[in-house]
């Protein structure tokens, strides 16, 4: 069995994560029947069961617990129990927490204080299944170095933010870089026919958090971004340039000139041509 250990860092807090080859997948096939039942025992770390399909069922002192799929299950270190599960999908794997020396923020101890609750159960939310499963990926063939990481770090962010209910500063900061991000990409491809899944693997997050994450900042579609990028940089080669209508179109992106055409007039009120002549016209004014 293959040990696979990670670590990241989310605002105040340190994050050991274990993943093994052999545990970390429960079961991707029907399940042998009658389900496996492990023997009672615990673990010197927090154990995560990421349930995307069937039940899981928990023996301990205190009961039984039956967690019906999609659902997050996490138990707490030196907890005694027995495991049966009967799942066609899911994952387990390991984790530890701790605070950084020196550090400030609230994150550490709003997680902590929730784990210590016993078990946690909570909804398998998308984005969350989403990272398990492209981490699950990378456990499984060879990956790029640090994707690992940065899965992992997505993963229990999105976890723990759910958890506390609240956006830690760590969160705030990753929101600003993927905005950084996704105008890098923008800048970088607007020529292209580029899609939001082109976007979303860039920056190994799911689409539906990528429009999310626009719509908070820029108020609109992934599709209404591209169309302003395209059009702000038109706007710059009318009021710059004396290239033609049609080479600005190829140029931001736009294989035909008729729908960039129509496409400037819906957003701007007036066409390419009418736009330039107004520049124009102020640019006179305010030289003369």
């Amino acid at each position: 069995m293959q040990e696979n250990a990670i670590f990241a860092e989310l605002g105040d807090l340190k994050l050991s994560a274990v993943l093994f080859d052999e545990a970390f997948r429960l079961y991707t096939n029907k399940p042998p029947t009658p389900p496996p039942l492990n023997p009672p025992h615990r673990h010197a770390d927090y154990e995560i069961f990421f349930l995307l399909e069937g039940t899981l069922t928990l023996q301990s002192e205190e009961g039984i617990l039956q967690a019906k799929s999609p659902a997050v299950l996490i138990l707490p270190p030196l907890f005694d129990h027995v495991t049966k599960y009967d799942v066609a999908h899911g994952y387990c794997m390991y984790f530890n927490l701790e605070r950084k020396p020196k550090a400030t923020g609230t994150l550490y101890k709003k997680v902590a204080d929730t784990l210590s609750r016993n078990i946690t159960v909570m909804p398998l939310e998308e984005e969350p299944r989403f990272y398990i499963e492209q981490l699950a990926k990378t456990i499984s063939t060879p990956s790029p170095e640090g994707k690992e990481r940065h899965l992992v770090a997505l993963l229990f962010s999105e976890l723990f933010q759910s958890m506390i209910g609240t956006a830690s500063p760590a969160e705030q900061s990753k929101h600003t870089r993927y905005i950084n991000g996704i105008d890098l990409f923008l800048s970088e491809h607007y020529r292209e026919k580029i899609r939001l899944t082109d976007l979303a693997k860039t920056l190994h997050l799911c689409p539906k958090q990528i429009s999310r994450i626009i719509r908070k900042k820029y108020g609109c579609s992934f599709s209404d971004r591209v169309r302003d990028h395209r059009l702000a940089l038109a706007r710059t080669m009318l009021e710059t340039s004396e290239d033609s209508i049609t080479t600005i179109a190829e140029a931001v992106g736009y294989e035909y000139a008729n729908y960039f055409y129509t496409l400037f007039r819906k957003t701007y009120g007036m066409t390419p041509q009418e736009y330039r002549q107004k520049h124009r016209i102020k640019s006179a004014d305010a030289s003369g």
